[in-house]
């Protein structure tokens, strides 16, 4: 789930790329999408690192939803891989109900958010649009011939592999070009309190502690 925790993650992971001079950081997603704020602060540190970041939405049977969408928008090399599927990104209210006002401000703000991500990046403004508004959801088949994404990998090996070489134009305009044969993988994984602190937040988890608050509450 994407929130404060999973956001410090990247965050950290980014920041650790582009002190060690990394040439890539793969992102590897598997996620039902989660906070906004979130979100947009993985966006904003993805713009603005020195390293090009590709995002992964992977093994098969994962599946890049809500917020984790726009990253893989937002990102400079979008993969998925095969049996996955991503989209569904219109916004919803993480307590309550919002009045029809606020949910088309907020909507209006999402697609405006999206387009100028997906517009700087060459891909499908439309129909990266219609994922917000309309909640569109897409195969890996589906999202490729839609140019939503640049590759389908069926895992890091191969997307390293079809990545060998390739110019990637990052946010600001420039172009580099990857060389990845040879180079060591380092997997960054989150320290014992991130893992912690993230499982708790997940909203299942958090739901339960409520239960168990409550029947303490009426014991």
């Amino acid at each position: 789930v994407v929130h404060a925790i999973t956001a410090a993650h990247v965050v950290q992971a980014i920041d650790e790329a582009d002190a060690a001079g990394a040439p890539l950081l793969i992102v590897r997603m598997d996620t039902p999408g989660g906070l906004d704020s979130s979100m947009r602060q993985i966006i904003d540190r993805m713009l603005s690192c020195r390293t090009p970041v590709a995002v992964f939405v992977g093994p098969s049977g994962a599946r890049g939803a809500s917020a984790g969408f726009v990253i893989l928008e937002a990102a400079d090399i979008a993969a998925i891989a095969p049996g996955t599927n991503v989209g569904a990104a219109h916004p919803v209210a993480g307590r309550g109900q919002m009045d029809e006002v606020m949910s088309k401000k907020v909507t209006s703000d999402a697609a405006a958010y999206i387009r100028s991500k997906a517009e700087r990046r060459g891909r499908n403004v439309e129909m990266a649009e219609k994922a917000v508004v309309e909640s569109k959801s897409f195969t890996e088949k589906e999202a490729l011939e839609l140019k939503l994404i640049d590759l389908v990998a069926k895992d890091v090996p191969d997307l390293l592999a079809q990545l060998e070489g390739r110019e990637v134009k990052r946010f600001d305009g420039t172009a580099v070009t990857l060389h990845l044969h040879g180079q060591k993988t380092v997997d960054v994984r989150m320290d014992w309190r991130q893992a912690i602190l993230s499982t708790i937040a997940r909203p299942e988890i958090l739901f339960l502690l409520l239960l168990g608050a409550l029947a303490g509450l009426g014991a």
